[in-house]
């Protein structure tokens, strides 16, 4: 390293993805080990109407917007990095520097294979244009087209608003499908008020871009604390034991006695 960025940390941006949930974080590396810097976490969309689909292409892109944001309110530089609101055009902050440079991460995938069309690169589209530097290419999104390479890509921008399911939505309306597949996604367009899936990831994006900041959740009021009652078991005093042992004894005398009594 070079001496005068002595202990300067390198971040990178890594992205895990479960069956239900999509995790980013900014991360840096020090000699006692990884240490945290941002995170968010795809359940947090949750408080701007999204209840379903927490797991899939248009979550992930709006999970890295939401630690961009949040990553640049931080470190203050939220008002000189707007980031980008076209979709499906590319932006790099690194072409767009400013009088104090774009904060720069490096996309860490781990074990996830990088293929094209994976959600690992709509988490870092979401970054990308949430106003971080993170260098890529747009060869592994969506709707990529090599001999137009910078052409609007539109194919993109549908998937990062969740037109691809609005469709087999409409294509599903009517039939026993489209309460089986669809349920939980009727409910959360009911509760949000948004007219389509389009229109709520919209008003996501916006949400966070207006306040990226973790809420905390509150506390149950009435708790249910049945396990407790039902599996811990309090420890007797060595007094508790000894009058259980003699108890017993005393029960097993009784039955003795009454043995010995009906064989006479």
């Amino acid at each position: 390293q070079d001496k005068d960025k002595y202990n300067t940390p390198k971040y990178r941006l890594v992205v895990r993805l479960t069956s239900t949930r999509v995790l980013a974080q900014v991360v840096y590396s020090t000699i006692q080990g990884d240490k945290v810097f941002i995170a968010a976490d795809s359940n947090e969309l949750r408080r701007f109407g999204l209840t379903a689909g927490l797991s899939n292409y248009a979550s992930s892109y709006a999970t890295g917007l939401l630690v961009a944001r949040r990553l640049l309110k931080k470190v203050g530089l939220d008002s000189t990095y707007t980031g980008n609101t076209s979709i499906e055009k590319r932006y790099d902050a690194g072409q767009d520097e400013k009088d104090r440079r774009p904060f720069k991460v490096i996309l860490d995938v781990g074990l996830k294979s990088t293929s094209t069309g994976s959600k690992v690169f709509a988490v870092l589209k979401g970054v990308a244009d949430g106003g971080v530097y993170i260098p890529h290419s747009t060869s592994r999104f969506p709707g990529y087209n090599a001999d137009k390479p910078e052409e609007d890509n539109k194919v993109l921008r549908e998937r990062v608003l969740g037109a691809h399911v609005d469709k087999y939505l409409k294509a599903l309306k009517g039939t026993e499908k489209e309460t089986l597949q669809f349920r939980r996604w009727i409910e959360c367009l009911k509760t949000s008020g948004a007219k389509s899936i389009q229109d709520l990831y919209k008003k996501i994006h916006e949400e966070i871009r207006k306040n990226p900041d973790h809420v905390k959740r509150e506390a149950k009021k009435d708790p249910k604390r049945e396990h407790a009652k039902k599996f811990h078991k309090k420890r007797l005093t060595n007094k508790q034991k000894r009058e259980h042992v003699r108890k017993r004894i005393e029960i097993r005398q009784k039955e003795l006695a009454k043995l010995a009594k009906k064989k006479a």
